[in-house]
């Protein structure tokens, strides 16, 4: 029989006790919070997704040649700007991401309509 601070595990000298171990399962034992590792493994879950959707969100195209924007064209989630060389030579279409699609506009000098 295994005694602590004078209380033994059968519940000998627990009020009510009878010696049996009944009393034990009445005996309301130590509260530990056992959610605080769930709460911090769901936060890192968390983070971790939150990283991984914005790494998702940078796009980076190819640059195109620097000139006059001529057109703009959407296609479904795909955005292009069709830009007039300023050395001379043919329209360039090139895909860009969403914000410098409305960035740039018609007419304006890229690609300082998407460095402003």
């Amino acid at each position: 029989m295994l005694l602590l601070d004078g209380l033994s595990l059968l519940g000998e000298g627990v009020p009510g006790g009878s010696g049996d171990g009944a009393a034990l399962l009445d005996c309301a034992g130590p509260q530990v919070d056992r959610s605080t590792p769930m709460r911090r493994l769901a936060a890192a879950l968390l983070v971790m997704t939150a990283f991984a959707s914005l790494a998702g969100c940078a796009q980076d195209f190819d640059r195109g040649p620097d000139g006059t924007v001529s057109d703009k064209v959407k296609d479904g989630k795909k955005f292009y700007l069709v830009v007039d060389p300023a050395k001379g030579g043919d329209e360039k279409k090139f895909r860009v991401s969403k914000y410098d699609y409305h960035d740039c506009n018609r007419g304006s000098k890229y690609p300082k309509c998407v460095d402003d």
